[in-house]
């Protein structure tokens, strides 16, 4: 499949998108989907036993229990979001780094500004998140130079974004590993199975990049959110989300697999990071719900 197909998601009314993403055309919820074109809203179904509807989540919201499915209002990851998980392992690294970075800036504005990045309204507020085992978050950075500047500093945002994409943070969401680094493939596979993670890799190439994903490095305890019947959503959601993202990438990139494993050929670098962190933050959620539903 060509990333210059018909965008379905882009084309589609309010209540086709709730049918097509495999929900029932409600006119409330499909009035609240057509405002996604003017706030920064995602889509996403309950499939809880007996539901289908999709429902509307404001961004950043708590992260456990739904599932990406909208995604034509969240800003590119070059702009202000990218995604990180969510461990006292990444933060500890973020706050030294960005100590580094920063330091006429107070080390209480740099923690409370960096709660602000990750959706918290106070550090307070992130450490309740963190005790609640929450795997993953979108970084605005806009959200970050924001409070920063309510506390009185005046600064850019780009050693944000060059802290996330340090390839020292500990605990990252994918990996690049040139092709045919079998021992750097292997690592890495087994570094997400320790944790319970999915597996995403990007190979960069001379002019395109291969993006891969896969769930077998999972426990298998939420395996019915990204296998069979139940991923059929989210299986729409990924190539729908890679036509939005790849729609003007010269290389013509093709879209092979399902939501439990995939790859992606001839991405252009920058689109290829995008996707990576949209696929690990759909992947994790499907899990996590799943997960929640089987303990239930």
């Amino acid at each position: 499949m060509d990333a210059d197909e018909t965008d379905q998601a882009a084309a589609i009314t309010s209540s086709q998108a709730l049918t097509h993403l495999g929900g029932r055309a409600d006119d409330g919820l499909a009035n609240r989907f057509e405002s996604m074109r003017a706030s920064n809203l995602v889509a996403a179904p309950d499939l809880s036993p007996g539901q289908s509807v999709l429902r509307i989540y404001e961004l950043p919201a708590p992260f456990g229990g739904w599932r990406l499915i909208g995604d034509r209002q969240l800003s590119e990851r070059n702009g202000p979001m990218a995604v990180l998980r969510l461990t006292p392992a990444n933060l500890v690294f973020m706050k030294r780094s960005l100590r580094k970075a920063y330091p006429d800036v107070k080390s209480s504005h740099l923690t409370e500004a960096l709660a602000a990045a990750v959706g918290s309204k106070t550090h307070a507020a992130l450490i309740i998140r963190l005790e609640a085992q929450e795997v993953v978050a979108r970084i605005d950075a806009l959200r970050w130079q924001n409070r920063l500047y309510e506390l009185g500093n005046t600064v850019r945002s780009d050693n944000l974004t060059a802290v996330i994409e340090d390839p020292d943070l500990p605990d990252r969401c994918w990996i690049e590993v040139k092709r045919g680094d079998r021992q750097g493939i292997n690592d890495w596979f087994y570094a997400c199975r320790a944790v319970d993670v999915p597996n995403v890799i990007i190979s960069p190439g001379r002019k395109y990049a291969r993006l891969e994903w896969d769930c077998i490095s999972t426990s298998g305890r939420g395996d019915k959110g990204i296998r069979g019947d139940n991923a059929r959503a989210l299986g729409r959601w990924l190539f729908n989300n890679f036509q939005h993202r790849a729609k003007n990438d010269p290389g013509r990139p093709v879209f092979e697999g399902s939501s439990f494993t995939g790859r992606i050929e001839r991405l252009s670098p920058d689109t290829a990071k995008v996707l990576a962190d949209d696929y690990f933050l759909a992947l994790t959620a499907a899990i996590a719900e799943a997960a929640s539903l089987k303990a239930a």
